[in-house]
């Protein structure tokens, strides 16, 4: 299926035009495949081959290399922390689908798509929302960088965040964690999804991707787009036209928090006995203002 321009323009803003990253395509139910993917030109020619019918996910970061990634054993998670280019920071905010999980058990595909639509459109998904509305305007109020908001058509929602230039970092996984430890505790969150991402690694939603269970797309939205005008938006295959991803921020002082934030990380490592995630959030978030 041919692809209308805006959304190639649309992955061009997001992920560049060169890039190393893996590409997974595929259903819950026939099985993913993976591909090593170096170029908008390639992504476009794999989702026109197999879209709508698959779903489409890609690696959050680029990597600085030109080895195949796909070789990589996916449990060295430091090969993919020293080669990913440092250029995003993104928050996942999940709802809990429990209750949902056992509503369906027993019901045929059909039953089940109409019960989780039905459950979006009364309200499943708001605290995930409400709750990346929050971080959004933290954002913004810091650091004067406004974010990018995207549904992912069901239980989740993410927030990019990308920096004019590469983070370089000692600790970045940690650093990571911290800084979502950090939102979780200042924002009083219940959605916040880092505990178990593997942050370097993990394969996100591309936008434009048909959600199996619920049949929403995948939309990246306005900060002041309401809850039910995103899930009427995420019902049609159609690109917004009104919104553009923000290009070139100045995102200078949230990298010199986190280096801050990095090097204070650091200074608490003093042996491979040290619990890396037990420092105490308030002395370290004390450090880095008092820098």
């Amino acid at each position: 299926m041919k692809i209308d321009e805006k959304w190639i323009d649309l992955y061009r803003a997001i992920y560049g035009e060169k890039f190393n990253r893996v590409l997974t395509i595929g259903t819950k139910k026939e099985g993913f495949k993976n591909y090593n993917v170096r170029s908008i030109d390639q992504l476009s020619e794999y989702i026109e081959e197999y879209y709508p019918q698959k779903e489409f996910y890609m690696s959050l970061y680029n990597f600085d290399t030109d080895e195949n990634i796909l070789k990589w054993d996916r449990l060295q998670k430091e090969k993919y922390e020293e080669h990913s280019k440092k250029r995003y920071i993104m928050f996942r905010f999940k709802n809990d689908t429990t209750i949902i999980r056992q509503e369906t058990e027993e019901l045929n595909e059909i039953q089940k798509y109409m019960f989780i639509r039905r459950s979006i459109n009364l309200g499943h998904d708001k605290k995930a929302f409400y709750e990346l509305q929050k971080v959004y305007d933290l954002i913004k109020s810091l650091f004067n960088i406004e974010a990018v908001p995207l549904y992912t058509g069901f239980n989740e929602f993410y927030l990019f965040i990308n920096l004019d230039e590469d983070l370089e970092l000692e600790n970045p996984s940690l650093t990571m964690y911290y800084l979502h430890k950090f939102i979780e505790d200042y924002c009083e969150l219940e959605t916040l999804n880092y505990e178990r991402v593997d942050v370097f690694s993990q394969i996100i939603v591309i936008p434009g991707t048909q959600d199996s269970q619920s049949r929403l797309y995948a939309k990246i939205y306005g900060r002041d787009t309401q809850y039910h005008e995103l899930i009427e938006y995420a019902s049609k295959k159609d690109l917004i036209e009104t919104y553009k991803v923000p290009q070139n921020q100045d995102s200078s002082s949230l990298r010199v928090l986190l280096e801050i934030l990095d090097g204070e990380i650091s200074k608490r490592i003093t042996d491979d006995e040290v619990d890396v995630r037990s420092f105490d959030l308030n002395e370290l978030f004390q450090e880095v203002r008092q820098a």
